[in-house]
């Protein structure tokens, strides 16, 4: 699902889901919209559940299932106040993954420093089991370092090997 240029949009009890073997399938992908909302859905995709593109603001996800990453990618982008909140994740490898460092395409060099500014983000009331040794992952800029990031009151337990 692609939500573009929107303004105060709730998505709710929705439910998204893809095939395994399709490649690189984002469950919602947002881009210069504010105010939205995503509350309890079900998203089930390969890929990241939510990508968050350029120009975000004012977003929160909550009450949401998940059956793979809840992976945020963002790259030449402001994102600002964007809140996630009781998520339940069963079984998901790299479960929680901020990465401020990420590049598209392979088209970035290891020297350049990132262009995305973030702050005032939370993870907040994240449960279930990671299948992998590291449930959460926060890859901060050194060029623009996230600002104002909360994480509290979560509970991921690795169920690997």
């Amino acid at each position: 699902m692609n939500v573009l240029g929107c303004t105060n949009v709730t998505l709710e009890g929705i439910t998204i889901s893809a095939p395994l073997e399709c490649p690189n399938k984002d469950g919602i992908r947002i881009g210069r919209s504010k105010g939205m909302t995503i509350n309890g859905a079900k998203i089930g995709t390969g890929n990241d559940f939510v990508s968050i593109g350029d120009g975000t603001k004012n977003l929160q996800v909550q009450n949401v299932g998940l059956t793979m990453a809840l992976a945020w990618e963002v790259w030449e982008a402001f994102a600002s106040k964007l809140h996630f909140e009781g998520i339940t994740i069963n079984n998901v490898m790299n479960s929680v993954v901020l990465d401020q460092a990420y590049c598209p395409y392979n088209h970035c060099t290891t020297k350049e420093a990132s262009k995305v500014k973030l702050n005032n983000i939370s993870f907040k009331r994240i449960k279930g089991t990671s299948g992998s040794a590291i449930a959460l992952m926060l890859v901060c800029s050194n060029g623009f370092p996230c600002q104002t990031v909360q994480v509290e009151d979560n509970d991921l337990k690795y169920k690997g090997k």
